[in-house]
């Protein structure tokens, strides 16, 4: 780790994003998560599934036309049965250096899909020091929208008991960081992730009209208006980093749920990841010595 230097948006030999020095760096990582997004958006348009900008990307579309400039990644959601629809391709068709991560492809606990590419890294930061085995490239985020119900008690006693879960996931993954892999622990943990998958699903099959993206239940953002992403209206598609990607059909609706109404005021925060351990250029299998730490 002697070698490692640490890098920040504001760094000479950097780049002008929407009026912003960007670093090297944050370019360089961008353009791999660019890579991909055009990787699931090409497959979703071959086999006829809906995506959505989500989140600080649908933000990063509104406001900047591209990348927010002290963002870190991308984000989007689709519906149960087209997410469904986009794994199961992607089980099937994705070829190194691309990667699926979701809850049984590898030993990682993220409840919802990230498509990695790994031959390069991307670490969070507290997760250094961890004994982990799972893929650690740069990625991109792809939501599931699952229904939850409308009643309000009701659904807060249905993600209490999925915070639950993910809590005990969460002790029981710093537990093997500490002390390897210990089978049982292990054993215990691809039961919770089982669980986990299993009780998001329960209303999927009702009438409730109410849809949440639940790879975060403890989040008080997540509950999705149907009525911004519906069909009847055409499909609306705005510019990011030249591109024209689809978004919620009244997405100020949805970025005024998230955000706030004031949304377009910039509001520069650390992010959600932290700050990350990444090489553009290098698998996360490698030595740690050549990577730098985006802040």
């Amino acid at each position: 780790m002697n070698n490692m230097s640490y890098i920040s948006n504001h760094i000479h030999n950097g780049h002008i994003h929407n009026g912003h020095l960007i670093s090297n760096l944050r370019r360089e990582l961008w353009d791999i998560e660019l890579d991909m997004l055009d990787l699931v958006v090409n497959i979703c348009d071959k086999i006829g599934v809906k995506y959505y900008l989500d989140a600080g990307t649908l933000l990063g579309a509104v406001r900047h036309q591209g990348f927010i400039p002290w963002d870190d990644d991308i984000d989007l959601v689709m519906f149960r049965d087209e997410y469904d629809k986009f794994i199961s391709y992607c089980r099937e068709n994705l070829e190194y250096p691309y990667f699926l991560q979701v809850p049984d492809t590898d030993s990682s606990i993220y409840q919802h899909a990230k498509i990695r590419r790994s031959d390069t890294t991307a670490i969070l930061e507290k997760d250094l020091e961890a004994n982990w085995d799972f893929n650690q490239g740069i990625f991109i985020d792809i939501f599931p929208l699952d229904r939850v119900p409308e009643d309000k008690g009701k659904r807060e006693r249905f993600l209490y008991e999925l915070q639950l879960i993910k809590l005990e996931l969460f002790f029981l993954k710093n537990r093997s960081w500490k002390f390897a892999n210990i089978p049982l622990e292990r054993e215990r943990m691809n039961y919770l992730k089982n669980l986990y998958e299993k009780n998001r699903k329960r209303y999927n099959n009702t009438q409730e009209n109410c849809w949440a993206t639940l790879a975060f239940p403890e989040h008080n953002n997540i509950i999705k208006n149907i009525d911004f992403y519906k069909n009847q209206y055409p499909d609306v598609f705005l510019t990011f980093e030249g591109r024209d990607l689809r978004v919620p059909n009244i997405y100020h609706g949805v970025l005024e749920d998230i955000y706030g109404e004031d949304y377009l005021t910039p509001k520069k925060y650390s992010g959600l990841h932290g700050r990350i351990l990444v090489n553009t250029h290098k698998t996360y299998k490698n030595n740690m010595e050549d990577f730098q730490i985006l802040k």
